[in-house]
């Protein structure tokens, strides 16, 4: 069984942001799921902020990664609101038996997010570049109540991030500022 991408990833430019996937890109797991960003969706490749983009661009060696992890995200996000409207026809009376039932995703949060970093260096994207990108998406998932779940599973190695960077950001201050 061949683990990765099983498709090349082709994509068209629509605007200053998004590009249209032009063929099915399909990547395999270890346990055997494929996953597959069909023809016709949309991706923003990373979605990084502008004042990272220096450092962390919207796309570079982790550019299969992000599409696959857009894709991940977009299939928790469409399951979370499967359950909540699940759970607001509950409320008004409905009888859950006669509710199709829900399956939720093989994978989780914590899981998709892993994928990426681990696609990014198979990619050949840098340890610390890889991690900056997992920290990223840990605090999307934090911000995202769809992917929110076994976050703290994830806390104390995105506090250590945090620490990295915060350490980071206070010497080259302390460099460029110089106490007088």
């Amino acid at each position: 069984m061949k683990v990765g991408y099983l498709t090349p990833l082709r994509v068209e430019n629509v605007d200053a942001k998004n590009w249209d996937i032009l063929e099915d890109f399909c990547w395999q797991g270890s346990k055997g799921d494929i996953f597959t960003v069909t023809k016709g969706e949309r991706t923003d490749f990373a979605t990084t902020p502008w004042w990272t983009q220096a450092i962390l661009p919207k796309t570079g060696t982790w550019t299969k990664a992000a599409v696959l992890h857009d894709k991940m995200c977009n299939l928790l996000n469409e399951f979370h609101k499967l359950v909540r409207h699940r759970e607001r026809l509950i409320s008004a009376g409905i009888d859950p038996k006669e509710l199709e039932p829900i399956f939720p995703p093989t994978f989780t949060s914590v899981d998709t997010d892993a994928i990426f970093r681990l696609n990014a260096r198979k990619d050949g994207t840098d340890r610390i570049r890889a991690e900056l990108l997992w920290f990223g998406v840990r605090c999307g998932a934090l911000a995202n109540p769809a992917r929110r779940d076994r976050w703290v599973s994830t806390f104390w190695r995105w506090f250590l991030d945090l620490v990295v960077i915060l350490s980071i950001l206070v010497i080259i201050a302390l460099v460029i500022i110089r106490p007088w």
